[in-house]
């Protein structure tokens, strides 16, 4: 080799070896940061400080870039050195100027000024102030003073709130922009101007990443973009963005990674998507309304050749599965959720030699059973996510081949038959959900192999004891599904145990005093099962717990307030804790309400209803957390209205019935909750006096139920400035008022319950209203002084009283959070508690009312009425025909009135009738029959004197059968018995005149009377006997 080719090798070296740039600065050859940009970061520091992220997610996320030890960059910045020394500053070595300063996951707050020293930063090219607090500052809005350096910008996940300024498209050297704005600090939107959007493309020329997501531009795009065609990536996910994708997106030769998730995009998305050459990720999903055709992606599938990522989420496909699925070698993950995936999963859909990653969850049509695992190959899959679909069959022992999974959810399908023992062979599992499926049988003993377990859902059985193998559990729900037995005592091995759930299954016996010796659990959910017996007192010094729900079991045992010794059971040094649900046990105990509030200073939710705990209140002034949200002290032995539930300003729910609460509802209820207030239960009281009219501001408020008390007077108006009022009852109590027609304009008032008060008046609708209550389900007025006639024009509007849709699925009832509506109605003749309504049970009672006029035929248009109840007026006139297309009534009470005619034969086709009341009217003609009709009893039409039929002991005469007489036979019949029908009448008149004569002449009617009942009886007689 010659001396010139050394020497060119050598210098090529040096060259190779030289940076341009550090961040540091030892050698003597450089130049120091200018004092001018040191003092304008110095000054930029000034306005910041340090803070500790408390939004674990995004403390995760920085740790995973930075590590767990990190600090605040700026933290060690100081005159004394040299500012390119800086943690995260980065200078030209050449020049000392500051080209870089990364800040990203500083640990920052503060304010960044409109005209911030960052622009004294003339080379500026890099600035990196990601994921930091800045919720107090706008964008900058002069950002273009670094037009003529900047090339790299992230901005990303700073709280800024307002607009991004229009200056941003003067930064014409951008190589690469990150915006992407994750509302973490505040919830609110960075806004981009679509005009402002559409310049940013254009005068980004050399732009090669862009990243938008979630700013809020909320445009239509243009049919084509006029963007940069060296762009690699671009991500403009949750933007707002319209219409139809922009074709020359797809025609971006150098684009590696392309996001268009969670827009509402229509249209197809073009062919053009399979000739994207350097095509690495793909993320258009969330886009409900896009199609993509069947064949269309079948070529991304199969051609695309460097396509790692692929995630089309709810976008419209309907792809028919082959029997064997044929992906690119490339693909690594493959996300299909809610896509409309058809047919029969791929034989080898669980053996692809290179995917790792596969989402199929929530396409309904697809369906058979899960394929075999090749068990001669290692299987790359980690995530494998099947849920809700219409899977088959049993798990294959084959699974177990698959040891590379981490992710396995198979949860509502269709699986049927045990759990495989090769499910232990799974040991990288770190989460498994096998929740809500036909799967039967006890969980397998090797379920105990999966240490690296963290997240685990399963079905019924027994829980094995080697469950407590499970030491890197951290998070445990096993809710629903019909687990029996004991809670083994080895679940005391859990250390890492943070979330346990065991609620809503059959678990019984003591709880393990193990399960409260786990220092690390904060959560503990137990709430309906059968667990019987006292605490455990280690449960009273876990003082890492923050939610503890006990509900619904058998427990019992004295827990009292005030620690008085050292065995004294008292939940009062459990400081954390948020919520304490103790309800529908057997406790004893006397707990003082304010003691309580005061010592758990973090509680937000206290439910202790039914528990047997008796709570009383000296309503002392003492301190309540201002988050406290639920107030759950049903049949808790209460004698006052509690004053410490004043300072509670964000309360949601309250409830406060069964007690013996007495004296009047305080001035200030108005005030409770602020306007969060969702719930307000203080029914089944002694409460006197009147409704106070302060509800104005309860804007959320659901529910308001003061039923079964003592007050008097008016319905405050004030309840129709509350618009989410779905539920209204204010039965059994004094008042006297006309009814509350003004109500009608609540748009989702679902129950309006007025029974037993002194109602007075008509129900007559204003004419000014064209849609009343369109929400209504249960009408409950009956009891009352109501008069007039029945309210035809409201029962034309009943709206959510036809064509109910009928669940097929899990009943649904009336509820609002946690808590179920309960009622008591008169159903099939008696009064009926209902503990728990079903949304679909339409109800209408004005019975034991001064109601008068016919029954309206519009009522037959309520087809989803379930019950009826007219029972104690004086309506008249006929049962109208059209009661009969009321379907789906199981319930009619039309008895005490004064009703006539016959009974409609179309009310015995109405097929789910079980009771029926017709006694005490006017009713005439035979009884129907067939269907539910021949299952009455007598009492059902009892009180009717001129009804005959079964079920009645008064047969029903041939010729009540006969309308008129029939001219049917031959011509000597007809004349014969004319003939006998005219010498009857010629008779008759003879003897009336004679009759008459001796009546008025001899004055004796009575003789006279006794001469006409004895020829009648002899008439009768003789029809009889001819029949």
């Amino acid at each position: 080799m010659s001396n010139s080719m050394l020497l060119f090798f050598f210098l090529s070296f040096i060259i190779f070896i030289s940076p341009s740039s550090s961040s540091s600065s030892s050698m003597n050859t450089t130049h120091r940061c200018s004092v001018k940009q040191a003092h304008a970061l110095i000054l930029f520091k000034q306005n910041l400080s340090s803070i500790n992220y408390n939004m674990s997610w995004f403390n995760y996320l920085c740790e995973d870039w930075l590590g767990s030890g990190y600090i605040p960059k700026i933290i060690k910045w100081n005159t004394s050195t040299d500012c390119c020394d800086w943690n995260g500053v980065t200078c030209d070595r050449s020049t000392g100027d500051v080209i870089g300063l990364d800040l990203s996951c500083g640990m920052l707050q503060g304010t960044i000024h409109p005209n911030t020293t960052l622009f004294h930063l003339p080379r500026l090219q890099r600035l990196n102030l990601a994921y930091n607090n800045f919720t107090d500052s706008q964008f900058p809005p002069h950002i273009s003073k670094l037009s003529n350096s900047l090339t790299h910008l992230n901005m990303s996940s700073c709280g800024f709130t307002g607009q991004v300024p229009t200056d941003i498209s003067h930064l014409h050297k951008l190589v690469s922009l990150d915006l992407s704005n994750i509302r973490i600090f505040n919830g609110v939107d960075l806004i981009l101007k679509p005009h402002v959007f559409i310049n940013l493309l254009q005068n980004s020329t050399a732009m090669e990443e862009l990243s938008l997501a979630y700013l809020n531009i909320s445009s239509v795009l243009p049919n084509n973009l006029n963007i940069s065609s060296s762009l690699k990536l671009l991500n403009l996910g949750c933007n707002g963005l319209q219409g139809n994708l922009p074709i020359n997106i797809f025609s971006l030769q150098s684009l590696e990674e392309l996001y268009l998730w969670g827009n509402n995009f229509t249209g197809h998305i073009p062919s053009q998507i399979t000739l994207l050459p350097k095509l690495v990720s793909l993320g258009i999903f969330s886009n409900d309304k896009l199609h993509m055709q069947p064949h269309i992606f079948s070529i991304l599938l199969e051609n695309s050749t460097f396509l790692r990522d692929l995630c089309l989420d709810e976008v419209n496909i309907g792809f028919v599965l082959p029997t064997y699925l044929n992906i690119s070698s490339s693909l690594r993950s493959l996300g299909l959720i809610s896509t409309g995936l058809q047919g029969r999963l791929p034989d080898n859909i669980l053996s692809l030699e290179y995917l790792e990653r596969l989402y199929l969850s929530d396409n309904k049509n697809l369906s058979g059973p899960l394929p075999n695992v090749n068990t001669s190959t290692i299987i790359p899959l980690t995530v494998l996510d099947l849920s809700e679909t219409n899977i088959s069959g049993e798990i294959p022992t084959s699974i177990g081949n698959l040891k590379s999974l981490t992710y396995l959810d198979l949860s509502y399908t269709s699986l049927s038959g045990e759990i495989p023992t090769s499910i232990g062979n799974l040991t990288s599992l770190i989460y498994l959900r096998l929740a809500d499926t036909s799967l039967s049988g006890e969980i397998p003993i090797s379920i105990g192999n999966l240490t690296s377990l963290i997240f685990l859902d399963l079905l019924s059985g027994e829980i094995p004891i080697s469950i407590g193998h499970l030491t890197s559990l951290f998070y445990l729900r096993l809710s629903y599904c019909g687990f029996n037995g004991s809670l083994p005592k080895s679940i005391g091995n859990l250390r890492s145990l943070e979330y346990l759930d065991l609620s809503y299954n059959k678990l019984s016996g003591t709880l393990p005093s193990s399960l409260f010796t786990l220092s690390s659990i904060e959560y503990i959910v137990l709430d309906h099962n059968m667990f019987q017996g006292n605490m455990p007192p280690e449960l009273f010094s876990l003082q890492s717990l923050i939610v503890l729900s006990l509900s619904n079991n058998r427990l019992s045992g004295q827990i009292d307030v005030l620690d008085n010794g050292p065995i004294q059971q008292t939940f009062q040094r459990l400081t954390n804790l948020t919520s304490l649900d103790l309800s529908y046990n057997n406790f004893t105990g006397e707990w003082e309400l304010d003691t309580l509030l005061s010592s758990l200073t973090n509680l937000e939710a206290l439910i202790l209803s039914f528990s047997g705990i008796s709570v009383t209140t000296n309503n002392a002034n003492h301190y309540v957390n201002p988050n406290f949200m639920t107030l759950g002290l049903a049949s808790c032995s209460l004698k006052v209205f509690p004053a410490s539930i004043r300072s509670m300003t964000a309360l949601r729910y309250l409830d406060l019935s069964i007690n013996d609460i007495h004296g009047h509802i305080p001035d200030w209820v108005g005030e409770i909750g602020g306007n969060l207030l969702v719930l307000l239960d203080l029914s089944n009281n002694s409460i006197a006096g009147t409704i106070p009219n302060v509800y104005k501001d309860w804007g959320q408020l659901q529910w308001f139920l003061l039923n079964g008390n003592e007050l008097e007077g008016k319905v405050p108006a004030s309840l129709n400035k509350c618009k989410q009022l779905s539920v209204i009852d204010l039965g059994n109590n004094h008042l006297n008022d006309t009814f509350p027609g003004w109500l009608k304009d609540l748009p989702n008032l679902q129950v309006l319950v007025l029974r037993s008060n002194n109602f007075h008046g008509g129900i007559v609708p204003s004419s000014f209203v064209n849609f009343p209550f369109p929400s209504l389900r249960v009408l409950d007025s009956s009891h009352n002084g109501f008069v007039g006639k029945l309210p035809t024009k409201y029962f034309q509007n009943f709206k959510a009283m036809k064509n109910v849709v009928t669940s097929n699925t899990e009943p649904k009832y009336m509820q609002t959070g946690n808590m179920y509506y309960s009622i008591t109605i008169t159903i099939k003749g008696v009064d009926q508690i209902f503990t728990r309504l079903f949304v679909e049970y339409t109800i209408v009672d004005l019975s034991n009312n001064k109601f008068e006029g016919e029954i309206p035929n519009i009522i037959g248009n309520l087809n989803s009425l379930k019950a009826l109840n007219l029972s104690h007026n004086s309506l008249t006139g006929r049962i109208p025909q059209a009661l009969g297309n009321i379907s789906e009534i199981e319930s009619l009470d039309l008895s005490w009135n004064k009703l006539t005619g016959e009974i409609p034969q179309s009310l015995a086709d109405v097929t789910f009738l079980e009771f029926l009341n017709l006694s005490q009217n006017h009713l005439m003609g035979h009884i129907p029959q067939g269907k539910q009709f021949n299952t009455f009893e007598g009492n059902s039409f009892g009180g009717n004197p001129k009804l005959c039929g079964f079920p009645l002991p008064k047969n029903c005469s041939e010729r009540l059968h006969e309308p008129q007489l029939e001219g049917d036979g031959d011509e000597d019949e007809s004349g014969f018995a004319w003939k006998v029908v005219m010498m009857g009448y010629i008779c008759g008149i003879l003897l009336g005149f004679v009759l008459g004569y001796l009546m008025l002449s001899t004055g004796r009617p009575k003789w006279v009377n006794a001469i006409v009942d004895e020829a009648n009886y002899v008439i009768m007689k003789r029809q009889n006997k001819r029949r």
